[in-house]
């Protein structure tokens, strides 16, 4: 418990010298001094040093997908404001929101330290970390990477969701804004993977699968209607 307290001491007192930020509607991918690869999801933020130190930090608001360079000698850290997540080298996911903390590992092992009640959790491949910051309940399940991580890709994966749930996702992904007009499509369940598309490509698609009409109000408002063959 000792090191737990000791990298909740340090992600609260270091000083960040490098920030990258992904737009709105943007996968952005760079790699870290030490060669550690990241694909930062839209709107997500990450902090880190030119010069890494022992350990290496970087802190992290948002979502970011990491495949770290293995070095024994000096542990890798992903610091959010509620989760200290420590690898050596590994390939995993990070969802820090105001929500909840979710850790998606798809290769090698991490140690987790819930920072709020000290608790440390380990995961290995496939399993997946779930915290509810405002109920504090912490799920550990088994996951499929392909669905969950799929975003890193440039993947927007709807799976048989109703328009209200994947209006979000799509909001989300693309940074624009989508309405529903007819509280009936709002029940209306779709199910695709759009990869590599673009908002134009997008919506044929979805104006195709679905048999709706999407309306175009500014660059980056619509609205979803019922098409008038329904």
């Amino acid at each position: 418990m000792l090191s737990g307290v000791s990298a909740l001491l340090f992600s609260d007192t270091i000083k960040y010298t490098n920030v990258k930020i992904a737009d709105k509607g943007e996968r952005l991918h760079f790699y870290l001094p030490d060669s550690s690869s990241v694909i930062l999801n839209a709107g997500a933020t990450l902090k880190y040093n030119q010069k890494f130190s022992n350990p290496r930090s970087v802190f992290l608001n948002g979502e970011a997908f990491f495949e770290v360079t293995k070095d024994k000698n000096n542990p890798f850290i992903v610091h959010t404001a509620e989760v200290d997540v420590e690898v050596v080298g590994t390939s995993f996911g990070v969802l820090a929101s105001a929500e909840k903390q979710t850790i998606s590992l798809e290769t090698g092992k991490v140690n987790v330290l819930l920072k709020r009640t000290k608790d440390r959790v380990n995961l290995l491949p496939e399993e997946q970390l779930i915290w509810n910051v405002s109920s504090n309940e912490v799920i550990k399940r088994n996951f499929k990477p392909q669905k969950f991580l799929a975003w890193k890709e440039n993947t927007l994966l709807l799976d048989n969701l109703p328009f209200s749930e994947a209006i979000h996702k799509i909001n989300e992904f693309y940074g624009v804004h989508f309405s529903i007009d007819e509280d009936r499509l709002k029940t209306q369940r779709i199910t695709g993977a759009f990869k590599d598309q673009s908002l134009e490509d997008f919506i044929a698609s979805l104006e195709f699968i679905t048999n709706v009409k999407v309306i175009k109000h500014t660059a980056k408002t619509f609205s979803i209607q019922a098409s008038d063959e329904n």
